[in-house]
């Protein structure tokens, strides 16, 4: 056998060794609104195990993703959109899985996120002028701000 065969030979042998195999998983998912149901672009989805190894990537405009040449293991994942809440990580601890990617089927991840409400309006006073320095309270997991010094207040995120 010639030295070019030889050296043919072993690449192709290493091309189906078991150590690139370990390489082959995919994961496509989507994320959606849970409240319009539809796809939600620029999502931060990040893959990642209990060793170490981490994947990131982002939605597409209809809100899918996917991430190729995986590792075969087990994968936690979190999710990232600024006016959205991650999903409910209380309850999901108790019930969540992790995902196991494997080089032989596509994984699937579809998530919903919650988008976070909007509260807008005017603080005033018994004659209906701006009310300055009024505390505002949610219940809830929010924290409300104190309102502007013309009256004005809003809320969008979570504190």
């Amino acid at each position: 056998m010639s030295v070019r065969a030889a050296c043919a030979l072993c690449c192709f042998v290493l091309a189906l060794s078991p150590a690139n195999a370990q390489n082959a998983g995919i994961v496509e998912g989507s994320v959606v609104n849970s409240a319009t149901r539809s796809g939600i672009a620029g999502v931060t989805v990040k893959l990642f195990t209990r060793t170490g190894v981490r994947y990131e990537t982002i939605t597409d405009g209809t809100g899918r993703f996917n991430v190729r040449g995986m590792k075969e293991d087990e994968y936690d994942s979190s999710f990232e959109r600024e006016g959205f809440a991650p999903p409910d990580s209380s309850r999901a601890m108790i019930i969540k899985r992790l995902l196991r990617v494997d080089g032989k089927n596509p994984a699937r991840l579809d998530v919903e996120m919650i988008p976070y409400a909007k509260i807008r309006g005017r603080v005033v006073d018994a004659d209906g002028k701006p009310a300055p320095n009024i505390g505002i309270t949610l219940d809830g997991p929010l924290v409300g701000p104190r309102a502007e010094e013309i009256g004005r207040a809003s809320c969008r995120e979570r504190v």
